[in-house]
């Protein structure tokens, strides 16, 4: 019996890294990628924003065609249309919604379908097409049951060596039926609503609903890939039976940095164990070698006294235990820096798994309150702006810092991430504290 997760999780949008152009990441090997699959690529060369522009055209003519009054018309690329009016409602920020999302949709892991494929001198084209099939069926199933998420590209990657084929799938959000404005836009919230995830106004709506828009609709495609694993497709590539392995909720898509950084703290932790190890051994050799030579003078000189013969012996004792004591410095040293590595890690896991939802809720709640103020009392607009105006440029800073380790965009050590992490915490608290006092 063989455990088999799946996986639907966010990935970053990146084109050129998923059709490998230019440099290629440190955890791909060149010679495989000639077995990745691409099965959708509707930009063709193209940026986002020319594609976008060529498919969102229509519509701004069809609109400006409607228009009795010359200034009503929009005379400006949609992208940067899009840019200038299409606001996040849900996120209560500044910043437009991303003309493309993506995702990254897996099957089993390294340790199952991985080696599999990865660990076969000779790449089986068996194991190649039920990758192909099992991802091309997940991607027909995401365009038949959710049309207006337009599948821009998709492709499979199998040339991590130290991961599992998996299928890269960027999607742009298409919503209809539009009253004011343009009657087409890019729109997660409208297109997810569209294809029958309806959006909900609270947290105890989401609570009561399974979850918001998104987490809603990553958990249908996830209860799909689930019945995918349970299919006959896994059990007849492998040989034997199949069991749900249920994955750890929340995980998303593993960063090469990431990912490298864990693989080389196994390294590391199995090169302690080899070195133990060797100590150990020399330690006996040359305890034999003494041994062997205390001999050698005993039968050589018979003229040692016993007094000589004892103080060789002790000074060898002292010797050996020196090693030893030197050894167990070196264990505990070791054991000291997994000990803060695993500490360190938890924490930055803590972080990315609890205080930055929680800095992003009371960042959210804050705009509402913020939304109502603006409208109903200018004057207590103003006192909730100048209240959590520090904690909110704080959290933001400790939240790029953080965001700049996970990228490896700027080197950034462990005190400087722990302190980054205090102090979206600490914002996090005062920015709830005085959102409670303004009750709308």
């Amino acid at each position: 019996m063989t455990e088999i997760s799946a996986s639907f999780s966010t990935g970053h949008t990146a084109y050129h890294h998923d059709i490998r152009e230019g440099k290629l990441p440190k955890n791909v090997d060149p010679k495989l990628s000639r077995y990745n699959v691409t099965l959708v690529d509707r930009l063709q060369g193209r940026t986002v924003e020319q594609y976008t522009n060529e498919r969102l055209q229509p519509v701004i003519d069809e609109y400006n065609r409607k228009q009795k009054r010359n200034d009503r018309k929009i005379k400006i690329p949609y992208s940067e249309w899009h840019r200038k009016y299409s606001k996040s409602k849900s996120r209560k920020t500044s910043a437009a919604c991303p003309l493309v999302y993506e995702a990254v949709y897996q099957l089993g892991d390294h340790e199952t379908l991985g080696k599999v494929w990865y660990d076969s001198d000779q790449k089986s084209m068996a194991m190649h097409s039920f990758f192909k099939r099992e991802y091309q069926i997940f991607l027909e199933h995401l365009q038949k049951y959710y049309p207006h998420l337009e599948v821009v590209w998709a492709v499979i990657h199998m040339d991590e060596p130290n991961g599992t084929p998996h299928l890269h799938i960027a999607y742009q959000p298409i919503g209809e039926d539009y009253k004011q404005g343009l009657p087409v836009q890019v729109s997660l919230g409208r297109a997810l609503s569209l294809d029958g995830i309806e959006r909900v106004e609270s947290r105890k709506e989401a609570e009561e609903n399974g979850g918001y828009q998104l987490k809603r609709f990553y958990r249908k495609m996830e209860d799909f890939a689930k019945r995918r694993v349970l299919s006959k497709n896994v059990e007849t590539i492998l040989g034997n039976s199949v069991e749900l392995k249920e994955r750890i909720e929340g995980r998303e898509h593993e960063e090469p940095q990431i990912y490298a950084y864990r693989i080389k703290k196994m390294e590391k932790e199995l090169e302690y164990v080899s070195l133990w190890e060797e100590l150990l051994a020399k330690r006996d050799l040359e305890q034999i070698q003494e041994q062997v030579t205390m001999s050698n003078c005993i039968v050589e000189d018979n003229d040692m006294t016993i007094v000589e013969q004892t103080t060789a012996i002790n000074q060898n004792t002292a010797i050996i235990k020196n090693q030893e004591a030197a050894i167990e410095n070196n264990s505990k040293t070791l054991n000291d820096q997994d000990e803060k590595i695993r500490s360190f890690w938890e924490r930055l896991d803590h972080a990315l798994k609890e205080i930055i939802p929680r800095w992003l809720n009371a960042y959210r709640e804050l705009q509402k309150r913020l939304d109502h103020w603006f409208n109903e009392e200018q004057i207590i607009y103003r006192e909730l702006i100048k209240k959590t105006d520090q904690p909110v440029i704080k959290a933001r800073s400790a939240v790029k810092t953080i965001n700049n380790f996970m990228t490896g965009e700027r080197d950034t050590n462990s005190l400087e991430l722990s302190n980054a992490i205090d102090m979206v915490e600490e914002a996090t608290e005062e920015i709830e504290e005085i959102v409670g006092d303004y009750e709308p």
